[in-house]
């Protein structure tokens, strides 16, 4: 059976404890962000939830939040709303 998985990147959140962007923050000359959307990318189409709109030629598309500081539990029923019923990762 050939299922057609997408992949959600939770992005969003507002990096307290972190003390700064965890999304920017570098890692060997890289974003961490970028660096999980590349490895993202080899199991299927990349959907960014939350957090900043990125450009990134493997990002398939960009779900803004449903409200801020709603943690990640409201960023899956974004991604669920947004992307209908196909398998998430």
């Amino acid at each position: 059976m050939n299922v057609s998985l997408k992949v959600v990147v939770l992005a969003g959140g507002g990096s307290s404890r972190f003390g700064r962007d965890k999304a920017s923050e570098p890692i060997r000359g890289q974003s961490s962000l970028d660096r999980v959307i590349e490895a993202a990318a080899n199991l299927g189409p990349v959907w960014i939830v939350g957090g900043a709109r990125k450009d990134h030629p493997l990002i398939e598309g960009f779900i803004p939040d449903l409200e801020l500081k709603g943690g990640p539990v409201q960023a899956v029923v974004a991604a669920m709303r947004s992307l209908g019923k196909v398998p998430l990762l």
